[in-house]
């Protein structure tokens, strides 16, 4: 704007004096008149048009302020305005994923909380009444009434343990050391520690392993794997009964399935989760919630479904080398 004054104003002085002075006079006011009005108006726009622009910036802002103090308040599935399709979007997408994933959180921390509250309470009952039967003379103490005592008591302790080995499991940190080796010799030797119960009750345990499968596992919560399988088919299973367990390759995966003609369940989908029973006989608890954990710390999948001998079937699939 100085430029066009200084050369408007040079282009005149260049004519002639004797011309009309008054002329050039006037036209150098208007002209710079002209300049401080249109510095005033592109002034005034670029106001206005930087205070919409920050208007829109803060806006999304403010918004996303908001929804962020109700999440920390406590409030869940809170509704979002639209956002734009920027950075600031993509913020409000994340935090909406936080909601959700806060709700489920704590909609499923409610349920473990209500649902351990429930199974300390049974015991704690049992033998609440035992004992008071024992103090007011209704019960002869004997060794069976004490070893049912004792039984609850090992529940609670098992429980305990349970969830403490849970929340190891589900701690960011947890991790397992996994190897390519032979798979056989550690079922077979985890088969080998319910031979004795497994006599007991009449019922027949199958293992049929081919000595050359290979995965890639580690074998201490293998063994762990195996043994909640096993406990869970044996508490399910009746006298006369029958537990096999094979295993297979199949593509990149190595199959191992254990199989029970232990009653089955009318929801197996819902097995693994927290204190959800396989069978009305089998005991509730966190067993096979920490199986499916490690079995996913492993890079596996495992599923229970009803089979045709009358009872359930279990399939783990694991890799079979390294990814």
């Amino acid at each position: 704007m100085y430029i066009l004054l200084h050369k408007a104003h040079k282009h005149f002085q260049m004519l002639d004096s004797s011309q009309n002075d008054a002329l050039l006079a006037h036209f150098d006011m208007a002209l710079r008149e002209t300049a401080s009005w249109t510095l005033l108006i592109l002034f005034v726009v670029i106001s206005i048009a930087s205070f919409l622009l920050a208007r829109m910036i803060i806006k999304p802002m403010h918004i996303l302020q908001a929804f962020a103090l109700k999440l920390v308040k406590g409030e869940r599935y809170v509704s979002l305005p639209s956002m734009p399709n920027d950075a600031i979007g993509q913020l409000g997408c994340s935090l909406q994923t936080l909601d959700k994933t806060l709700a489920q959180y704590e909609q499923s921390r409610n349920e473990m909380t209500q649902n351990l509250a429930h199974e300390i309470r049974n015991p704690l009952a049992t033998l609440k009444s035992q004992l008071s039967a024992f103090e007011d003379g209704l019960w002869e103490v004997t060794p069976a009434r004490l070893s049912n005592c004792t039984a609850e008591l090992d529940r609670l302790i098992g429980l305990v343990a349970e969830l403490d080995q849970l929340n190891v499991i589900n701690d960011p940190k947890f991790t397992i050391e996994r190897k390519n080796q032979f798979i056989a010799p550690i079922i077979e030797k985890t088969a080998m520690l319910y031979a004795p119960i497994c006599l007991s009750k009449k019922m027949e345990l199958a293992i049929d392993v081919a000595p050359h499968l290979k995965g890639f596992v580690d074998e201490k919560r293998l063994t762990q794997i195996l043994q909640n399988i096993f406990e869970n088919a044996i508490h399910a299973v009746e006298s006369d009964g029958r537990i096999q367990c094979y295993a297979k390759e199949n593509g990149q995966s190595l199959c191992i399935i254990i199989a029970d003609t232990g009653g089955g369940s009318p929801t197996p989908e819902q097995l693994f989760t927290r204190y959800v029973s396989s069978t009305s006989s089998s005991n509730k608890g966190l067993g096979l919630t920490i199986t499916k954990a490690l079995v996913e710390a492993h890079q596996g999948t495992i599923m229970m479904k009803n089979n045709d001998i009358g009872g359930m079937t279990c399939q783990i699939d694991l890799p079979r080398h390294s990814s």
